[in-house]
């Protein structure tokens, strides 16, 4: 159907009035089905097509105005777009939304929506591999902010700078992650070119909602998050979330729950930064608190391991009526899912590891403390227990029952066997293991202890083996005397 003779003429001036008469030939283009122009707004209705130095825009309706002193070569500074609004911007970046008002005057616009759309931002980024990644902004609202670029003999160009996105945000890039906020903010580069760059800030709504970000099955929620995309690093401040751990193939699949003041998520290397009041509930292994920070290395299966520095307790239980075991480490931690063990080391200072930097093991009611420690797990149907629990280096064991008086012992290693409730201490070649149990005037010296906890810990066998012997040297004495205040 031919458009009306007044509305094509119209068009025409319009058209010749986007033409400049300085130095540059075309400054833009526009069409559509009918137009009308009053000498400072051209209103244009009916698959409105305009080429502009922003990018190229469509929509069912578009209002153009005109003010004096922006410029020749576009001659108007403010452009209102209605209905099925589509931009196409340069590095097949590209904007949708139901209504837009952009004012080049001031360089900024406004995009809206209607009900049942969202506004729809997408920027086409490209790592130094050349990988594309799309990264999509959908929201309710968003306001730009642009760049011009002026060049000599050509018309102005103007790019978008910073994007705020506003009600019900969420922003996919790529498979690498979902954010849903209640705000964002979206800082590209000033660097010019197609490389990844930027940053996006995200917000909750208000003092009671939260920000959340997904990858995969795992989901972290946090009071803020802020984006570095050059480096795919991820903040998020007041953080909780749950994490995927898979020890091994065909087990129940297991979730660590965690909450921290501040994460830091590095996805290239696959790992989590955690960081201030750290508290971690993992189903298979038990509870975990560190006021220091704590790194979770993730593979394909989910969590892999996870290392401490600081202090550090872990408590774990192997049946709901079953004792509590609890390990307090002042140095490093390492529980590796993979090969299904826990490693905890204090540290030295000039060679030495002080009494009260040692490892501390509690179980019922016998308590260890060790310069070193290592739980092996074990595989039990779909599930993991501990298997073994092996302690060394300067070994003090004493019991805590207020019931009756202490029971102590001195020995290089210790092993215990969560099954049968048997600790096993041994010495090197050469020295002796020392048990005193006060209550029964016993004095035992031997290659090796074995003592077997019955019931709630009440009752407990000891087993002297090799060399024993029923008395303790001088030195002996003076030994228990220094470590446990022990007098004959």
């Amino acid at each position: 159907m031919k458009r009306p003779l007044i509305a094509a003429f119209l068009s025409c001036c319009a058209s010749l009035v986007l033409m400049s008469s300085t130095t540059q030939s075309t400054s833009g283009m526009l069409s559509s089905s009918s137009a009308a122009y009053d000498g400072t707004a051209l209103v244009l209705s009916g698959q409105v097509v305009l080429d502009h130095g922003l990018g190229k825009m469509r929509a069912e309706q578009a209002t153009l105005e005109k003010q004096d002193g922006t410029g020749k070569e576009f001659p108007f500074s403010s452009i209102h777009l209605k209905n099925g609004v589509e931009l196409d911007l340069p590095e097949q970046s590209r904007l949708r939304c139901a209504y837009a008002t952009l004012d080049f005057t001031i360089l900024q616009g406004k995009l809206t929506s209607s009900q049942n759309t969202t506004v729809s931002y997408i920027d086409v980024l490209k790592r130094k591999n050349g990988q594309a990644i799309p990264l999509h902004f959908s929201s309710q609202e968003a306001d730009l902010f642009f760049n011009r670029l002026e060049r000599p003999g050509q018309r102005s160009d103007f790019l978008i700078k910073t994007v705020h996105a506003s009600g019900d945000v969420a922003v996919d890039y790529g498979s690498l992650f979902l954010l849903k906020a209640g705000k964002a903010i979206y800082q590209k580069s000033s660097q010019e070119g197609p490389l990844v760059q930027g940053t996006i800030q995200a917000f909750p709504t208000d003092a009671f909602s939260i920000c959340r970000i997904e990858h995969q099955t795992d989901i972290v929620d946090a009071e803020a998050i802020d984006i570095d995309l050059a480096h795919t690093a991820i903040v998020l401040k007041k953080a909780q979330g749950v994490l995927t751990s898979a020890p091994l193939p065909r087990m129940q699949q297991a979730e660590v729950r965690f909450r921290c003041d501040q994460v830091l998520w590095d996805y290239p290397k696959s790992s989590l930064h955690l960081q201030g009041h750290v508290r971690i509930d993992e189903s298979m292994l038990g509870r975990l608190a560190t006021d220091g920070e704590l790194t979770v290395v993730q593979s394909k299966a989910g969590v892999s391991s996870m290392r401490s520095i600081g202090n550090t307790q872990l408590e774990f239980q192997e049946l709901e009526d079953s004792p509590m075991h609890k390990l307090i480490c002042h140095g490093k931690m390492t529980i590796n899912h993979e090969k299904m063990q826990a490693v905890f080391e204090s540290t030295p200072v000039n060679g030495e590891i002080a009494l009260d930097q040692q490892l501390y093991y509690e179980e019922g009611k016998i308590a260890v403390y060790a310069d070193r420690g290592i739980i092996d797990y074990a595989a039990e149907g779909k599930k993991l227990h501990p298997s073994s629990i092996s302690l060394k280096g300067h070994i003090r064991l004493r019991s805590y029952d207020a019931s009756r008086p202490p029971r102590y012992g001195v020995a290089d290693w210790i092993n215990y066997s969560p099954t049968t409730r048997t600790f096993i201490l041994g010495a090197h070649p050469g020295k002796k293991v020392l048990f005193l149990d006060e209550k029964e005037n016993l004095r035992i010296s031997a290659q090796e202890i074995h003592l077997t906890q019955e019931g709630n810990g009440d009752a407990e066998t000891v087993k002297g083996v090799g060399n024993v012997q029923f008395a303790f040297t001088a030195d002996e004495e003076v030994l228990l005397k220094s470590l446990f205040g022990v007098t004959n």
